[in-house]
């Protein structure tokens, strides 16, 4: 009996090792899947007393997709941060779902959101509050940005895959989220931010064209059209294409002056060969 005793409490102490250490194992794997890797960041060039409407880039690195439910400019006072008066509060909210892996552009036009004085920003601190939902749990991030003495500051900013074209009185400025690419089944997804300057444009125009090569020529397959009474304009579209072959996607952005004058830049992609899937 003892000795039957002696093997019976062994196994059970060698059962509850493999368990807690099965434990130990598996649970920060565990916890690490669970956590929001949810990344933003502000993607003007110019930040001063003069700038109308903030763009921003809200990037998802979690493994479950996040909702933007909220995007509010706060602004530092005594040491407190304060919503600025908003004219419609109902313009703050947002319903704008970025699947995992993916990024998406929104902005925030605060001459039409909120009650400012003179239409400018005051001297200040300011911070963008972007809030989500992940796992039915809420969760905000934060862009900061100074406004101070008609000069720029800006934290955590920053512009890559940038096309600069100087003109006569205009500077245009082209950002891609991505390179023009297809997948497999055929998807393309063009995400462009444009900002101009302020001074000199009253309306930019972006025109998004996808060009398939037939008989020699390159001709136009599927396009899409922005266009924004403002220096700042983006636009995220998404095409199908339905045919193999070579395509290649132009970016046109043309900014008006309001005095009649227009300036074009224009981009063009590399050509991809795509091929229809048989199923």
């Amino acid at each position: 009996m003892g000795k039957n005793a002696g093997i019976t409490n062994k196994l059970f102490l060698a059962m509850a090792v493999i368990v807690v250490t099965s434990i130990l194992l598996v649970t920060p794997a565990y916890a690490g899947e669970n956590k929001a890797k949810v990344y933003v960041q502000l993607k003007n060039i110019k930040i001063d007393e003069k700038i109308k409407e903030p763009v921003y880039a809200i990037r998802n690195a979690s493994n479950q997709s996040i909702v933007v439910k909220k995007v509010d400019i706060q602004k530092k006072d005594n040491n407190k941060w304060k919503e600025l008066a908003a004219k419609d509060s109902t313009k703050t909210h947002r319903n704008i779902k970025v699947k995992p892996g993916k990024r998406e552009f929104d902005s925030i036009l605060i001459n039409d959101v909120y009650n400012i004085e003179g239409n400018y920003l005051d001297s200040g601190e300011y911070r963008i509050e972007i809030t989500c939902l992940y796992r039915k749990k809420e969760l905000k991030k934060y862009i900061k940005f100074k406004i101070e003495n008609k000069r720029q500051e800006m934290i955590d900013a920053n512009v890559s895959n940038t096309v600069s074209i100087n003109g006569k009185n205009s500077i245009s400025n082209i950002l891609l989220n991505t390179d023009f690419s297809i997948s497999k089944r055929g998807n393309v997804t063009a995400v462009v931010f444009s900002e101009n300057d302020y001074a000199t444009t009253k309306k930019t125009k972006i025109r998004i064209v996808i060009l398939r090569k037939s008989h020699g020529k390159w001709k136009k397959y599927r396009k899409y059209c922005e266009v924004k009474k403002s220096n700042i304009a983006y636009a995220n579209k998404k095409f199908k294409l339905k045919k193999s072959g070579l395509y290649r996607m132009r970016v046109d952005i043309v900014t008006y002056d309001g005095n009649g004058n227009h300036f074009k830049s224009i981009y063009r992609s590399g050509a991809k060969r795509y091929k229809k899937e048989n199923r």
